[in-house]
């Protein structure tokens, strides 16, 4: 997945902003300042969107909006109908997994960047999180190309919570309708505007299980070593 090996498809949240429904207090209120629901969306390399939950209360966070999601449910069942893994390059056995932000748990099947006080003090880290960087935005390129295709997303959206999240759902079935006739890198020049691909500051806490991290640090050697850092 754009030069990123044993790479599923990149996952990440997206706030449509709407008019809050009555009497639901601050729960849509995020911390951006403004009523929301949001979409949490699997993106492939070929940005087709395999796997959404949308609705989701605008003032909680992606990660805290997965944890609780029928998605990672899923996802935690499909592990075993990923491709198999294998070694890589070299330098040890990596599984099939998931690109995800910092505030993502870590776990063998969905991967997270460096933080980026750690990446700061090694160079082979910082360049992994480079890397997954470039494979990683490609969800928020998707997430750019559908608000651009359809304008609608561009103001409020006004109706209940229930038909603003149709409105999305219905976007998001032509986007994968449409994807396959125009080819990706005219999607990107068409449709998305400015995207700021930097890397989130993770979110503070337990860097997830001993397995992922060993994984992560054979991905880190992969790539020092393909682009010459060592």
């Amino acid at each position: 997945m754009w030069g990123y090996p044993r790479g599923v498809g990149s996952i990440d949240g997206k706030h449509f902003r709407f008019h809050a429904p009555r009497n639901s207090g601050s729960s849509f209120f995020n911390f951006k300042g403004y009523f929301s629901f949001v979409l949490l969306a699997l993106v492939d390399g070929a940005y087709r969107i395999l796997l959404l939950d949308i609705g989701g209360k605008g003032r909680n966070s992606d990660s805290g909006l997965f944890r609780s999601s029928p998605m990672r449910k899923f996802l935690e069942r499909s592990v075993e109908n990923f491709p198999r893994g294998g070694d890589l390059g070299g330098h040890g056995y990596v599984d099939y997994h998931v690109l995800a932000d910092g505030g993502f748990a870590q776990t063998v099947w969905m991967q997270r960047p460096f933080r980026q006080a750690e990446a700061a003090q090694d160079i082979s880290k910082a360049h992994f999180n480079e890397c997954f960087s470039s494979a990683r935005r490609i969800v928020e390129s998707v997430f750019g190309i559908i608000c651009s295709r359809f304008r609608i997303f561009q103001r409020p959206l006004i109706g209940t919570e229930e038909h603003c999240t149709l409105i999305v759902s219905a976007a998001l079935v032509l986007h994968n309708l449409l994807v396959d006739r125009i080819p990706s890198r005219q999607l990107l020049v068409r449709y998305t505007p400015t995207i700021e691909h930097g890397l989130r500051e993770p979110v503070s806490r337990a860097q997830g299980r001993v397995e992922a991290q060993e994984q992560r640090m054979r991905l880190v050697e992969y790539f020092a070593r393909r682009d010459g850092l060592k």
